[in-house]
């Protein structure tokens, strides 16, 4: 059900993603700086290089998970709206509840993103591990790379999802019964799809790395001069923002998805009579 309702709220999803979206780019043109201020203040207080590292990523992590919330939130907003997804379209601008729920993701993205770290140094077993995969022993098998990439932190801080948005947005579907639905425990399917979603973001941004980046190399094949090294470096960020644009629309519909199909049958309401997610058209 999830993955029908998903399907058939693509088109009306893409006008939630214009702040967010926004919000991303600026994010990354101006993550280096923000991780070169990190960096400093810790280690003008006797961090180590390491340790500083780390925690610029971590920081830039949150943000870019709370840029994700938002876009979740809003995509929740729509398809929890009560009405059918033709008559409900999500906001251009984010409503307050959104934004507090995106909030409420950097502290949790802070969290999982040191999770994650140590995940990685887990499985690294190397002293000194630091976040980018790169960096890491080489070869990294398929399914240590899935693991270690950032958007495996959803598992974890996808479980938070249903409670917030119950709590912070305004979900009339979801209480058409008279009273919310219990956010908690998360149910097996909700579990699922957060891997699939997980999955599928690394499979669509590696599929459209394949695709982009050799057009990048071939308008670009001389890395040594230097007019076509600035070609080649600014297409890789554009390729690099676009892959994780469309990988984080396509992941943030799949949860908001499951999220909200959830609720819906905790609410105690069915396809065939609730006004739902699934009645209508997108």
């Amino acid at each position: 059900m999830p993955w029908r309702i998903a399907w058939r709220a693509k088109r009306g999803a893409l006008r939630a993603v214009g702040v967010p979206f926004g919000l991303m780019f600026v994010l990354h043109l101006i993550e280096a700086d923000i991780m070169g201020i990190i960096r400093y203040v810790i280690t003008s207080i006797g961090g180590s290089d390491v340790v500083a590292y780390n925690a610029a990523h971590v920081v830039v992590q949150a943000m870019y998970t709370a840029i994700d919330a938002l876009l979740i939130a809003a995509l929740l907003e729509m398809l929890l709206s009560g009405q059918k997804l033709a008559d409900s379209l999500p906001r251009l601008m984010p409503s307050a509840g959104a934004i507090r729920f995106a909030l409420a993701f950097l502290v949790i993205g802070i969290g999982t993103s040191l999770l994650h770290l140590a995940l990685r140094y887990g499985f690294t077993g190397q002293p000194g591990w630091i976040w980018v995969a790169d960096d890491g022993p080489s070869p990294v098998p398929l399914w240590l790379q899935f693991l270690l990439a950032p958007a495996i932190q959803w598992l974890v801080a996808g479980l938070a999802l249903a409670p917030l948005a119950v709590r912070l947005l305004k979900l009339p579907a979801s209480s058409a019964s008279g009273r919310p639905p219990k956010p908690w425990p998360p149910t097996v399917g909700l579990l699922g799809m957060l891997l699939a979603a997980a999955l599928v973001f690394n499979l669509v941004v590696a599929a459209l790395e394949a695709i982009l980046m050799p057009a990048i190399e071939a308008i670009a094949p001389d890395r040594g001069a230097r007019g076509t090294l600035a070609l080649s470096i600014i297409g890789e960020r554009i390729v690099a923002l676009v892959t994780s644009c469309v990988g984080t629309f396509v992941q943030a519909l799949l949860i908001a998805a499951s999220v909200a199909a959830m609720l819906w049958r905790r609410d105690g309401s069915s396809p065939s009579r609730a006004p739902g997610p699934v009645a209508g058209g997108s």
